[in-house]
């Protein structure tokens, strides 16, 4: 059996993180334990941590970190010290602690700055957006996103840059600009699928599926969710198996069907709350107050929603389904001026954060209930505004993205099928030249 040495288990070790590949993770680790050094071990426990992150197991991923900390700040290895940092604000983003995890961050990325490390700067500098995304800072996440991407191509990191290409996807899709959204999508799409990354390729398919949601077409997001859904359970990743019951669950809410749709949020909610996620936990109980004011359940609703307003949420999204929620069980309970009200507090926060797809639906909500009210002049006003915010996102650039997305998709997986074939065919000993 060959030795790897220590710079080929870190090189490794970095793969692995990337392409989210918890196996190889402990393998690195297990070899990296048996070299011995102080140096080895504190990456062992650092890369164990980062397994312990791929299955959501949020404890010992810190407990092996604080391991690694440790042994970092024996050796004096300041830059080991930072990235450990780093990892440890990944957990606190997972589980919702927002401010914790922009702290953990910046702390790291002040060293990896100092001493010049541009890859590590990168990987940071992706972590600091994703946590503007989580609270609705799009231009800052778009600002550090696009910061990471210029390093990780400069570093020549396609592993990263697939990383921060999707980060990047995700907030034009937050914002209801699809068309980009899609071609940052289809980008990180090929370079998980190239890296074998079935974890990653199966989080792109569930951030397509909720492009489709939002312009409405709930057939292919449901098609795109269950394909997630289906990898997702078999390697056994339940914090992406939670998040994508939850948007299943929205899909049914948005076609009526409020029973499918609490049976997913449902599914959802005890898994946020197994792994400490109050975001998660948040965010699905927002949902799940939603369905219930739509099919009467309106006492239920208001629990739920009492609840809610004791826990803190700094991410717009979920306030804005809170608050839609709150204005349905108004409506519902007959205090249709509260509701209005509700609404259009609402809207203003979503234009306060940009959020086109939501500003839609609060200015169709307005619509339905000027039009209940028999507010003719309120009517014209907000379905104008929907029709307008609408044809915007949903246009035609965003259908014809999308069927030239998946006709590539098609080419594409032709193409590899060919490849395939063609090395199949070829005589075995071409493959015995390539071992070293």
């Amino acid at each position: 059996m060959n030795t790897r040495t220590f710079e080929e288990l870190e090189n490794a070790v970095h793969v692995a993180k990337g392409t989210n590949d918890r196996q190889a993770m402990l393998q690195c680790a297990a070899e990296l334990s048996a070299l011995g050094t102080t140096q080895a071990r504190a990456l062992a426990a650092n890369a164990r941590g980062i397994a312990a992150l791929f299955s959501d197991n949020y404890p010992e991923a810190v407990d092996c970190y604080n391991i690694a900390l440790g042994l970092y700040e024996e050796i004096g290895d300041r830059s080991g010290v930072a990235r450990v940092t780093g990892n440890i604000g990944s957990v606190q983003l997972n589980i919702g602690n927002f401010k914790e995890a922009l702290e953990y961050y910046q702390r790291a990325l002040e060293v990896h700055m100092e001493r010049g490390e541009r890859n590590s700067v990168a990987i940071m500098s992706m972590g600091i957006g994703n946590v503007h995304r989580s609270t609705g800072n799009y231009a800052d996440a778009l600002e550090w996103y696009h910061r990471a991407l210029q390093l990780y191509k400069e570093c020549d990191d396609r592993i990263g840059e697939a990383g921060v290409s999707r980060g990047i996807a995700n907030v034009h899709s937050d914002t209801g600009n699809y068309p980009v959204a899609l071609e940052f999508f289809h980008r990180a799409l090929s370079m998980h699928e190239e890296f074998g990354d079935r974890v990653g390729v199966a989080r792109i398919t569930a951030s397509v599926g909720l492009v489709y949601n939002r312009i409405g077409n709930y057939a292919a997001a449901l098609e795109h969710y269950h394909r997630a859904l289906a990898v997702h359970e078999e390697l056994g990743t339940r914090s992406d198996i939670a998040m994508v019951c939850s948007n299943i669950g929205s899909v049914h809410g948005n076609t009526g069907n409020h029973s499918s749709a609490l049976e997913y949020f449902r599914r959802a909610l005890p898994l946020f709350e197994e792994l400490g996620n109050q975001h998660g936990v948040a965010g699905v109980s927002s949902n799940i107050a939603s369905a219930l004011a739509h099919s009467g359940s309106l006492f239920e609703a208001e629990a739920l929603l009492h609840t809610l307003d004791a826990m803190e949420n700094i991410d717009p999204g979920i306030v804005l389904t809170r608050e839609q929620s709150r204005a349905i069980l108004q409506e519902k309970s007959g205090n249709a001026d509260d509701a209005v009200a509700t609404l259009q507090a609402a809207l203003e926060l979503a234009r306060t954060h940009g959020i086109a797809p939501e500003q839609a639906g609060f200015h169709k909500a307005l619509r339905d209930l000027s039009q209940k009210r028999n507010d003719f002049a309120g009517y014209i006003e907000h379905n104008n505004e929907y029709t307008r915010i609408t044809e915007e996102i949903n246009g035609k650039d965003t259908a014809t993205k999308l069927a030239m997305q998946e006709k590539q998709r098609e080419i594409d997986a032709v193409q590899r099928e060919h490849q395939n074939t063609w090395q199949c065919c070829t005589p075995h000993y071409r493959n015995t030249l390539l071992i070293e």
